[in-house]
């Protein structure tokens, strides 16, 4: 394993490196753009039906039978068009016949049967039922192959595009060739790119897959090199050695933005989010497991305050735990809880948490009211401020946070594991996730396992109910009573909906940002001016 220090200072040699070459470049090596990532591709280990190295590098390498276009709209990608059945329970996709995979292996529906009998009902993809419930994969003829599925579940074709697991990957990617359960040896893939050079924890180079059924890219290498250190990120666009930074690969500090909106080489591209940062609860506190103070935690948190002061108008305050910008999300349905100190003391001293002797924190049976608060700043950067906020916020009607900044590793271990928190900021997941999948994977319980976040045996009756409705008019309903019951029991606090943002250096044009999180930016569709 590289040390920490050791792989900084690589990063800085070949990050200055870059910068030498580009200038004396020959014309055709002038068309590479750099952008940054927090963490490692993991390109070594990026297999298509694993939840291996960084998400945004799937797509790169891995096509989906369909992909997430605007507002849901869900569009053709190796499956020119497909049908369902009236109950809902088959789905004939018919394939392109114009692609292969970028090693020269045909794609056909047996190469989709190998990549879906590789994901198919394994345990560790039961949080999506288009895994859990797939009764049967068949292949019909050359480029027709059907799923036929034990019930009818509406975001089939959503989840069919996500980034992982459901991408198709080429037989040839694993050993034995062609086997489902084979080990899996390289990336290989239909999509616009290819791995060209991997150098780990230092960068990944991508270029255009010659054989690609889409539009050709006009540039020949998309670099991701790692850069940790939010800092660095930034001085590294302000000097030109990088050239797109944001989004979930590289989060950027929000009091950097004013220096890099209209800086001497760099701009900002937006667009509105569909995720939101929150506080998950942990219900296994004590103290946490009673209503009254997790009411009176979103009472005591001025959400306002917190997009004005602190994200200078690059997202709005969050009301419910999810943005409208999401389907089956309205204002009806997402009122969340308005700032009210008042009424945060009130239910704490309901609860039995009272200031007996006047120093500011609230106590009960002789304990104070004390919290952790677990967050990250590798991947998150304005966490630490977000998360200084809300200590100061809750001070103020008696209760006491101590903030735990851990490593990366250690913070989704606190999730997903240990639940080693009391309090711990995390952000919902975005478009095509939401908002049943996000659901699914934090806040559903069953009689083996307990939710990730909060859960309770109504809510998880209701994310059925609201899987399986046939119509928008059902779904609309089983959304808003999930919603409500959410809110009502105050089952987390949502804190912020942050805008998707970018710095982009001056010199790419025709910057269009994607849909979704996990392809952010329409890689193939950016060009240099000097292209124009």
């Amino acid at each position: 394993m590289l040390k920490p220090w050791f792989i900084l200072m690589l990063a800085v040699i070949v990050i200055a490196g870059c910068a030498k070459e580009s200038s004396e470049a020959a014309p055709s090596e002038a068309k590479q753009i750099t952008v940054a990532s927090s963490t490692d591709s993991g390109i070594n280990r990026l297999d298509a039906a694993s939840y291996e190295g960084m998400m945004q590098a799937y797509p790169l390498i891995y096509d989906s039978l369909v992909e997430y276009g605007e507002k849901g709209e869900i569009q053709p990608a190796l499956a020119e068009s497909w049908d369902i059945s009236p109950d809902g329970k088959e789905y004939t996709f018919h394939l392109r016949k114009d692609v292969q995979f970028s090693d020269g292996t045909p794609f056909n529906a047996e190469a989709v049967k190998f990549s879906v009998d590789r994901w198919a009902n394994k345990p560790e993809h039961d949080w999506l039922l288009t895994s859990k419930n797939l009764k049967s994969v068949e292949v019909i003829d050359e480029f027709t192959v059907k799923l036929t599925f034990t019930k009818h579940y509406y975001m089939t074709l959503a989840e069919l595009s996500y980034p992982r697991p459901f991408r198709i990957m080429s037989p040839t990617s694993v050993e034995p060739a062609g086997d489902p359960e084979g080990k899996f040896v390289k990336a290989i893939g239909t999509a616009a790119w290819v791995q060209a050079e991997y150098i780990q924890d230092v960068q990944t180079v991508f270029t255009p897959n010659s054989t690609y059924w889409g539009d050709k890219s006009g540039i020949d290498k998309l670099t991701f090199k790692v850069v940790p250190d939010s800092q660095s990120r930034v001085l590294a666009a302000q000097n030109g050695t990088i050239d797109i930074a944001g989004g979930e690969v590289s989060k950027i500090p929000l009091e950097s933005l004013s220096l890099l909106k209209n800086g001497e080489k760099t701009k900002l591209a937006t667009q509105k989010g569909t995720a939101s940062y929150f506080l998950v609860v942990n219900d296994a506190n004590k103290a946490i497991a009673d209503k009254k103070v997790r009411q009176a935690i979103n009472y005591a948190v001025d959400k306002q305050s917190i997009a004005r002061d602190l994200f200078d108008g690059t997202g709005s305050p969050a009301t419910g735990i999810l943005p409208t910008t999401n389907a089956y999300v309205s204002e009806d349905n997402n009122k969340g809880y308005s700032y009210n100190p008042g009424m945060a003391k009130q239910l704490l001293n309901e609860a039995g948490w009272k200031d007996a002797n006047g120093d500011g924190t609230v106590e009960k049976e002789g304990e104070n009211l004390v919290f952790s608060l677990v967050l990250q700043t590798e991947e998150y950067p304005e966490w630490k401020p977000l998360a200084e906020a809300v200590q100061d916020q809750l001070s103020k009607v008696g209760i006491q946070v101590e903030l735990k900044v851990l490593e990366q590793a250690s913070y989704y271990d606190a999730l997903w594991k240990n639940k080693d928190y009391d309090l711990l900021i995390y952000r919902t997941y975005a478009d095509a996730f939401n908002p049943l999948s996000f659901l699914m994977a934090l806040f559903y319980k069953t009689n083996e396992a307990p939710a990730v976040a909060f859960g309770t045996e109504q809510l998880s009756s209701l994310i059925d109910r609201a899987a399986a409705t046939l119509t928008d008019e059902e779904r609309f309903k089983a959304y808003n009573d999930i919603f409500q019951l959410m809110n009502e029991e105050a089952m987390s606090v949502p804190l912020f909906y942050p805008d998707d943002l970018f710095v982009v250096n001056n010199r790419i044009s025709d910057v269009q940002l994607g849909a979704t999180t996990f392809r952010p930016i329409v890689w193939e569709k950016l060009r240099l001016d000097e292209q124009r």
